[in-house]
């Protein structure tokens, strides 16, 4: 399975004749925005990162085979895992484009850990009047800490001195 982060949505490509035919068949019995479950994740024994996913009674397991794959594969673990399950977007040839969840003030799709968390877009939260409150946070290498972030859009502030 070919697995791509691309504009805040995910498109997973089959590569073999069986991931085909399970995308196919999400393809045909999946509407736009439908619920796909999160089964969970793993074995990952450092080789490759897997997450199990399931919609319409049919399972599908993402392995990750390439760097890339990995990469994508473990961004979207912490997105289903912190924010929410998936949903379908739109079938893509023989592939499907997911999402983890909507933006909840303009409705573009997500697919990162924060905005899925927070069902909050970057652009909104850049667009964000934060309401600061000091508490635990976390970042994508999923480190805990105690900071301030907003309430609204989960966002810290930027670090002092910082450029974005």
């Amino acid at each position: 399975m070919r697995v791509r982060i691309d504009n805040g949505t995910c498109l997973l490509k089959p590569s073999i004749d069986m991931e085909r035919a399970a995308l196919a068949l999400w393809a045909e019995r999946l509407r736009p925005d439908e619920k796909i479950t999160y089964k969970g994740r793993g074995p990952d024994d450092g080789e490759y990162w897997t997450v199990r996913l399931e919609a319409a009674d049919v399972g599908l397991t993402l392995v990750g085979n390439f760097e890339e794959d990995k990469r994508a594969i473990e961004s979207l673990r912490n997105a289903f895992f912190f924010g929410c399950n998936p949903i379908f977007v739109e079938a893509v040839g023989d592939g499907v484009r997911i999402a983890a969840t909507r933006c909840k003030l303009c409705g573009s799709y997500v697919i990162d850990m924060p905005s899925a968390e927070w069902k909050t877009c970057q652009p909104c939260s850049e667009r964000c009047q934060h309401e600061l409150e000091r508490g635990i946070t976390h970042s994508e290498t999923k480190e805990l800490d105690v900071g301030n972030f907003c309430v609204k859009c989960g966002r810290a502030p930027a670090p002092t001195g910082a450029t974005t």
